[in-house]
């Protein structure tokens, strides 16, 4: 009989432990070897449910909170690295936004090299001289005038624009 309570004995701590019921189990501990192995179960519970959140937070893009749970130097090298990279694709993505509404202030703000900024200034430009265009299609000449950068562009406008007539409170 002994034998037999004591396997069901030793059983009932092992589910216990699988089911993450440590204070039961070390309640029909009987020994510091079982004890302890509750409590080996409950550290590797605890950190893989630890890795579980920190992942979870990471690609949720909760970067404090995984910051919060990162133990070793990798984990918070990589927490900076993920929310440098989110960041940057934020950036980015913005960047495009704006210079697609050609809203160039906003763009501009955005620009971290020289290389996007000549980019950026080439696309508003393409922007601009397609505005100008439109804007003589439609015989809009004041909007055209307000969208000309250069000489030539107003002198091209004031050629096929109407003259100007003041009538003077004739009518």
């Amino acid at each position: 009989v002994d034998e037999k309570f004591e396997a069901m004995r030793v059983a009932y701590v092992a589910e216990m432990c699988k089911q993450g019921k440590f204070h039961v189990a070390k309640q029909y501990a009987l020994n510091e070897e079982e004890i302890a192995k509750c409590d080996e179960h409950e550290e590797a519970q605890q950190e893989a449910s630890r890795l579980e959140w920190f992942d979870f937070y990471l690609s949720e893009c909760k970067f404090d909170k995984a910051g919060e749970l990162a133990c070793t130097t990798e984990e918070f090298a990589r927490v900076g690295a993920e929310e440098s990279s989110f960041n940057e694709k934020c950036r980015l993505e913005w960047l495009s936004h704006h210079t697609a509404k050609g809203d160039y202030e906003s763009a501009l703000g955005l620009v971290v090299s020289s290389e996007e900024q000549d980019e950026l200034k080439s696309t508003m430009e393409t922007y601009r001289v397609e505005h100008l265009k439109y804007y003589m299609e439609i015989k809009d000449y004041a909007k055209a005038k307000s969208t000309a950068c250069t000489k030539e562009e107003l002198a091209a406008i004031d050629e096929v624009a109407p003259p100007k007539t003041h009538w003077f409170g004739l009518f």
